[in-house]
């Protein structure tokens, strides 16, 4: 074929499958945003409105989420349109990380796997915008930028903006500190295949300088601002904190055993063909000191499922940075399958790879509507219920007045249009594991303080998880303080079933309360006059 003619129809067949994601992120562009998604626009409100993350709103997440939250816009889909602007991003650099001289397919089947395995309906996996997926995205552009550095002379620009992407997916998501340091000992211990190219120690030198460069961008804003103090101590401090009391607790084998019957397993479901053909791949790869796609697809998969594994709580959504070092090893089996079995065609294989998650998972991506994938996806977490009890606060209360969330779905706030009574817009840290008792009493006093409008009681063990004495501590005394100064208003029952997500008041209460302990509900709470 023509080379020119060749072009023409891999840029086709890459436009071809970049519209087939396009039509697998559809099932989910319009569902309601989950806790985390919910989360990040909080942030970005307050960055509108002048305040400041970390100082003025309690977060854990490194703060570039937060700036890309408030580029996207404060409608519901915009956020998940950036994010399907990073996967289709993510999507191109896989196809160009893997060699023209192997011909279309195994560059076809690297993009194909990622654009569909990304979007698998499984949890939050498949549609949120969430962290990872920005993350992903800067780590392929570092993974393409360090391959493109194997050219010779010219490699420290190269090597400088593969750590000027690693270093904003570290600013996105702590985890992606992995795939940094395997990329970096990549670009000082491994050589260019041509032989040519910097010294290691320079070599380390550009990489490093690139890594710098976002975080101290942001580092210099926030401290700037007086915040810089907050974000370490949230961001890095109470993080690792987290890390090892999940540990100690025992609770990571817990999550562990979750997370192999209930996400592992049904993933595989759609993603074995790309696991098998990609451990082909990586079956035939040789320990070489050249800087070449087998080395950084096989150190960059090491580095993610590691990522993934320190996450410790291991929800679906920690699969994404996977799915990308995967696709690039299923670049290298498609082409080993071409070479050893001539008959197959590659391109036609890389089309199967994009096709089969589509197929298997058919009813959820096109056929059921949007609120019977939310049941099936996230059931028991709220998402039209928490939509349903904003709309009822949005209505009954003005611009200035105060919400509180007792609970992790910080959505509410968003879709509501209202401000957190306190700095702790979800109540993880006070009731998984609050670092001390005075964090806890000095919560209830900024409540008594604050004296919101209306109060958001979740019941669902997922939206709570109290896990410690002070977390329980906590949950008694804000039902305390609930109970003093408080009139229950009405509940939305978050049903597994097809009821629709309703707000439904108390009616005539005469000082009633309801079943604390009864699971899966939302109550809301009214300031007595």
């Amino acid at each position: 074929m023509h080379p020119q003619r060749s072009r023409f129809v891999a840029a086709a067949a890459l436009a071809a499958l970049g519209v087939w994601h396009l039509a697998l992120r559809r099932h989910g562009l319009h569902l309601p945003r989950i806790s985390d998604e919910g989360e990040y626009a909080y942030e970005a409100q307050v960055l509108d409105r002048g305040g400041l993350p970390y100082r003025d709103a309690f977060n854990q997440k490194p703060p570039l989420v937060f700036f890309l939250y408030r580029a996207a816009g404060r409608t519901p889909e915009a956020p998940r349109r950036l994010a399907v602007g990073f996967s289709l991003a993510a999507m191109a650099l896989l196809f160009l990380s893997v060699p023209a001289a192997w011909g279309v397919g195994p560059r076809l089947a690297a993009a194909g796997v990622f654009g569909s395995l990304s979007t698998y309906p499984l949890g939050d996996l498949g549609f949120a915008a969430n962290t990872e997926i920005f993350m992903t995205g800067f780590l392929a552009l570092a993974a393409w930028a360090l391959l493109k550095s194997q050219g010779g002379a010219r490699a420290g620009p190269w090597l400088l903006l593969a750590g000027a992407a690693a270093g904003a997916a570290l600013s996105t998501k702590q985890t992606a500190l992995w795939p940094l340091a395997a990329f970096g000992v990549m670009a000082v211990a491994a050589r260019p295949a041509s032989g040519q190219g910097p010294r290691p120690w320079a070599s380390g030198l550009w990489y490093a300088a690139g890594c710098a460069l976002v975080p101290a961008v942001l580092a210099a804003y926030f401290a700037a601002r007086g915040g810089l103090g907050d974000l370490i101590e949230q961001v890095w401090r109470r993080n690792l904190d987290y890390a090892s009391l999940v540990l100690a607790s025992g609770a990571a084998r817990g999550q562990l055993a979750w997370f192999m019957r209930s996400v592992a397993a049904p993933f595989l479901m759609g993603a074995w063909p790309a696991a098998g053909l990609a451990l082909y791949g990586l079956s035939s790869a040789r320990a070489r000191a050249a800087l070449t796609i087998e080395l950084v697809a096989t150190v960059w998969l090491g580095a993610s499922l590691v990522g993934a594994a320190t996450g410790l709580f291991l929800f679906p959504h920690y699969l994404v940075p996977v799915v990308a070092p995967l696709a690039l090893a299923c670049a290298l089996g498609c082409r080993r399958l071409a070479q050893d079995y001539p008959r197959v065609k590659a391109a036609w294989l890389a089309a199967a790879l994009a096709l089969y998650p589509g197929i298997v998972r058919a009813r959820l991506y096109f056929l059921e509507p949007p609120d019977a994938v939310a049941r099936e996806l996230l059931f028991p977490n709220p998402l039209y219920e928490a939509e349903a009890i904003a709309d009822y606060i949005r209505e009954h209360s003005g611009a200035d007045d105060t919400v509180y969330v007792f609970g992790s779905e910080p959505q509410i706030y968003v879709a509501a249009d209202r401000r957190c009574a306190t700095r702790h817009v979800f109540v993880y840290p006070l009731t998984l594991f609050p670092d001390r008792a005075q964090t806890v009493f000095k919560e209830l006093k900024d409540l008594a303080e604050a004296k919101p409008k209306f109060v958001v009681f979740a019941t669902s063990p997922a939206s709570t998880l109290v896990a410690s004495k002070l977390g329980e501590a906590f949950r008694a005394g804000v039902i305390a303080w609930l109970t003093r100064g408080y009139e229950w208003s009405g509940t939305v029952w978050i049903r597994g079933d097809a009821s629709r997500a309703a707000f439904w008041s108390a009616g005539e209460k005469g000082g009633a309360l309801p079943e604390w302990g009864a699971p899966d509900r939302l109550y809301l709470f009214e300031r007595r006059p």
